[in-house]
């Protein structure tokens, strides 16, 4: 699980912004990562 937790996550923020975090974290985040 620790190792596919990880994984999964840098997939989704790659291919798109986390949902599974709030909307506001979540883009924060992506514009952060992008920027």
């Amino acid at each position: 699980m620790g190792l596919e937790k990880p994984d999964f996550k840098s997939h989704l923020d790659a291919d798109a912004p986390v949902t599974v975090l709030s909307g506001a974290e979540s883009q924060q985040t992506h514009a952060q990562g992008h920027a």
